[in-house]
């Protein structure tokens, strides 16, 4: 592969960190992934509720909606489509190319399409005590003010107001108490790994679409593509970690600075629970799933469209 290739790949990413601000991860970040290095391991047996019954899939709906996945698979269509709106290579392409490339990422990330997948993760692990036991957490009162603590966090009025309380924030720090409670819950629930994942799950896709944008001298194969995406992945993890955690912690300090350490710790412990963990590290193997799809898809589709597109409207000299 080309040095200029290689160049050229670092584009998608540097757009799909800047579609993400404090306040993008607060509300799905807080809870979604704990680490697969938890080691915990599959409940076996006790499973009243058949999996593919009606109450099963009732409760399984009810996880995601209550937990906010349901919304940020809402959004995953419109945040592609800024991704690729915002690129100048996309946009320079003819428009019937860019309309295919627009068209592919919109069905592969379509919220049908992708919350089916990550149903179905949870239904072959269905375990009915623990999955009631997650719903029911978020229905209690303190969950409820936490949540909406949240909500508002992420209305235009609030996301100017996070402004200003970042731009105090180093005259104006928080104790030590404080800080350890959101670092804890960020540990407890991974939050910073969600973030890095989507992100880069997002680079994959739009990395693998630029390939093709390449003339054939520079347009990688297969492997070299995969090696790259490998190589790729590690640099960003490592160069990552330490600037998202100290975001998050920032959009935690802002969302929930009217509470008491007390009521913080108490949040922080409903999550730091082998069954609360058990749910959320299966709804985190169900979106890394279906981001992994709708990623293949998207490159897959875009890919078909492009060459059909290619071979109906391709002149003397052309080369997307």
């Amino acid at each position: 592969m080309q040095a200029e290739f290689y160049k050229f790949l670092t584009w998608p990413f540097h757009r799909a960190l800047s579609h993400f601000g404090h306040t993008e991860i607060t509300r799905v970040s807080h809870w979604l992934f704990v680490a697969a290095c938890l080691a915990i391991s599959a409940p076996q047996g006790a499973v009243a509720v058949p999996a593919g019954s009606v109450e099963s899939n009732s409760i399984i709906t009810e996880m995601l909606e209550i937990s906010g996945i349901t919304q940020a698979v809402r959004d995953m269509p419109e945040q592609m489509q800024d991704v690729l709106n915002g690129d100048p290579k996309i946009q320079s392409l003819r428009p019937e190319q860019r309309a295919a490339i627009q068209s592919a990422f919109a069905q592969a990330y379509s919220p049908a399409a992708m919350t089916e997948v990550i149903k179905q993760a949870l239904r072959k692990n269905f375990d009915e005590v623990r999955f009631k036991q997650f719903v029911e957490l978020h229905h209690q009162p303190l969950m409820r003010k936490f949540i909406a603590l949240e909500a508002a966090a992420e209305t235009a009025q609030g996301r100017a107001d996070m402004q200003a309380y970042l731009a105090q924030l180093p005259g104006h720090p928080p104790t030590q108490e404080r800080l350890a409670l959101v670092q804890r819950l960020d540990q407890v629930t991974h939050a910073s790994a969600a973030v890095i994942n989507i992100q880069i799950a997002i680079v994959r896709a739009i990395t693998g679409t630029a390939a093709m944008l390449q003339p054939n001298e520079l347009r990688p194969s297969k492997e070299q593509l995969d090696a790259f995406l490998e190589q790729l992945d590690k640099q960003l993890r490592a160069s990552l970690t330490s600037a998202t955690a100290t975001s998050l912690q920032q959009s935690y300090l802002y969302a929930y600075r009217g509470v008491s350490d007390a009521e913080l710790k108490q949040y922080v412990d409903g999550y730091d629970n082998p069954a609360i963990q058990w749910c959320v590290f299966l709804i985190e193997q169900g979106l890394q799933a279906a981001l992994t799809e709708a990623s293949i898809n998207a490159v897959r589709s875009s890919n078909e469209a492009l060459t059909k597109k290619e071979a109906l409207t391709k002149k003397p000299g052309d080369n997307i």
